[in-house]
């Protein structure tokens, strides 16, 4: 929060209207983050369910449409999108890319609200506890 703070300022947020969002690991004894301002104009959205979001936006909702994002990576091996209450808010709707790991959590179609654009798909099968009900989704 403090680090926040410094972007929390009458300069950052009644004279510009900016606003960013910081993206971190508590378990990182590196302590990496990632700080970027609202909206989302990347490419690339690389997900993880250990990560941390906080933000200097007054209402998130009205920033959570990721637009921009063409390419989604899930980089874990845990099938826990539901820790990470962040996530489970924004939409990515243009996405064209996507690796993800089977199993993954349902929540999965909530962030992810349509596959027509898709046009590349990479799949990591990992674990003894394979639903191909889900492979079978995706193709659908």
């Amino acid at each position: 929060n403090q680090f926040l703070d410094s972007f929390r300022t009458y300069f950052w947020i009644e004279k510009h209207r900016w606003f960013v969002r910081y993206d971190w690991n508590p378990s990182d004894i590196i302590g990496y983050g990632i700080l970027y301002t609202l909206p989302y104009v990347f490419q690339d959205f690389i997900y993880s369910n250990e990560i941390l979001s906080k933000s200097t936006c007054i209402d998130d909702k009205h920033y959570s449409s990721y637009d921009c994002v063409t390419n989604f990576l899930q980089k874990n091996d845990k099938n826990n999108l539901e820790n990470c209450s962040t996530l489970l808010s924004l939409r990515f709707p243009n996405i064209r890319h996507l690796e993800i790991n089977i199993p993954f959590n349902d929540n999965l179609w909530l962030i992810i609200p349509t596959f027509d654009k898709l046009t590349s798909l990479y799949i990591k099968l990992s674990g003894n506890n394979l639903n191909y009900n889900q492979l079978q989704e995706l193709f659908n």
